[in-house]
């Protein structure tokens, strides 16, 4: 899914989803290593 800054603005769930998604894929980077 794509969003433009004014949605982005419009919906701060959206924002703070992306930031949970960003928080989890690192959570899964830092497991793959091990």
């Amino acid at each position: 899914m794509q969003y433009d800054g004014d949605q982005g603005a419009q919906s701060p769930a959206v924002r703070v989803f992306a930031d949970h998604d960003k928080v989890f894929s690192s959570a899964l980077r830092e497991r793959r290593r091990t």
